[in-house]
């Protein structure tokens, strides 16, 4: 039932998308045609404006649904989904520019584009900070909301919580916690009510929404017993993986072709960071050079006196990226 009721609400919001891209489209003919500027090669007929929304239209559909702008955004915060827009925005600019140069029978006005590229994300931005609002306004009064269970009592547990109390205004509430252990204890102010043996009748008699699955490193084998309870359930699952024990590494998530993968340790000889080294590397060795020469010249004079040649004294290294070389 509220997954039925969250494609009404993904419908609706995507035809007022595609109905704010058509209305930013006409309104950038409108104010680069009819407001007074220059328009040295003549008005264009407005006909050929409303049919390129033929084109218009689908393309900002893919793009809208690629950018995953209406999967569900409960616990999603106003300024990624505002970023999100943007990007689209200016993929469709791009595509639009590249479009009407390959065309070369016709091409629109690169200020209507522009003015469009503008309004298109200021629209859509716009509309999201209403229903928002107006979410925000109805989950206040105790409508639209979503309730959720968290399992697991460490700092994992207390994190996620913390979290969603942060974001008062996604209407997501916190039933309860289940975790090892006697119930009655607290975790990050919310009441233990149960076991985790105990999350199936839970579901059974009580509306939950939301599991969210916040074990510790050391309770993992109670993820796949979870799991398997909730394979018949309708209710959402989320898991939270336990990575504050890694935190302190220079871990970051990547993307490896849609998945997601954390990388534990990098080298820090790459981007900026090599080029601040290579700077460093230069400018120090080059004043070190300056200020020790004075010394430098009576060292070789003194090892020629006695020892005679070389001078130098040479070894192999192993440099970047393995690179074998004489030092």
């Amino acid at each position: 039932m509220l997954y039925r009721h969250s494609e009404v609400f993904r419908s609706l919001m995507m035809m007022a998308d595609l109905g704010l891209v058509a209305i930013a489209w006409l309104l950038a003919y409108w104010v680069r045609f009819d407001t007074g500027f220059e328009v040295p090669k003549g008005r264009p007929p407005p006909a050929d404006y409303v049919l390129a929304l033929g084109v218009i239209l689908p393309l900002w559909f893919v793009l809208l649904r690629r950018n995953r702008l209406y999967d569900t955004r409960r616990l999603g915060s106003f300024l990624d989904e505002a970023w999100d827009i943007a990007r689209t925005s200016l993929s469709s600019i791009v595509l639009l520019l590249a479009l009407s140069f390959f065309i070369r029978t016709y091409s629109f006005s690169r200020a209507a584009v522009m003015i469009f590229g503008v309004a298109a994300p200021v629209l859509l931005v716009s509309l999201r900070w209403l229903v928002r609002k107006a979410l925000r306004s109805a989950r206040g009064r105790g409508y639209n909301l979503r309730f959720a269970v968290v399992l697991g009592a460490g700092r994992l547990a207390e994190e996620v919580i913390k979290r969603i109390r942060e974001q008062a205004d996604s209407g997501l509430q916190i039933l309860g916690v289940l975790a090892d252990g006697p119930p009655g204890r607290k975790v990050a102010s919310v009441e233990v009510i149960g076991q985790y043996m105990d999350l199936k009748p839970l579901l059974a008699r009580q509306r939950v929404d939301y599991v969210i699955v916040a074990l510790s490193g050391q309770e993992t084998q109670w993820t796949d017993k979870i799991l398997a309870e909730l394979e018949d359930e309708v209710v959402s699952v989320m898991i939270a993986p336990d990575l504050m024990r890694i935190a302190t590494l220079n871990s970051a998530v990547e993307n490896l072709d849609g998945l997601p993968v954390i990388h534990l340790r990098s080298s820090p000889l790459v981007g900026w960071s090599s080029v601040r080294k290579r700077s460093f590397d230069v400018l120090g060795s080059a004043l070190g050079l300056v200020v020790v020469s004075p010394l430098w010249l009576l060292v070789t004079a003194g090892i020629l006196i006695s020892s005679g040649r070389p001078v130098f004294y040479g070894q192999k290294r192993m440099g970047l990226d393995g690179h074998v070389f004489r030092m």
